[in-house]
């Protein structure tokens, strides 16, 4: 019986510990929102700004040959902000797979923690 309420009381005091895990990481989840908030914001502005680019070449041109060349300058600057965004992903991506890393190795030493003192309950019991 003595058992039953030990394992029951384990089992009741590991949720109260991970909310208040989750209760930290609150203050965290808003920093990382204003963060990408704020790099989108100055992708938008560096898009706007090689469309402004574009489009000042374009008012200028006065042949066709100056159109296509307002096209590639317009082009090539779209593909290299396409290729900084691309790698900017990845390393986010790759900073988000180490972060779950972390908690996950964080919830396997609770979960042995827990194991550990379920089985130290189970021997001073049987005792």
């Amino acid at each position: 019986m003595k058992l039953f309420i030990t394992l029951g009381l384990l089992g009741l005091l590991c949720p109260c510990a991970m909310a208040a895990d989750v209760a930290k990481t609150q203050p965290n989840k808003e920093a990382m929102f204003a963060e990408m908030k704020q790099k989108m914001l100055e992708n938008i502005d560096t898009r706007i700004g090689v469309l402004q680019s574009a489009k000042t070449c374009l008012s200028a041109a006065a042949d066709k040959a100056a159109v296509m060349k307002c096209r590639q300058e317009e082009k090539t600057a779209m593909e290299a902000l396409r290729k900084t965004h691309k790698q900017n992903r990845k390393e986010m991506l790759e900073k988000r797979e180490q972060k779950l890393q972390d908690q996950l190795q964080k919830v396997q030493d609770k979960k042995q923690q827990v194991e550990q003192s379920a089985k130290d309950a189970v021997g001073s019991v049987t005792k």
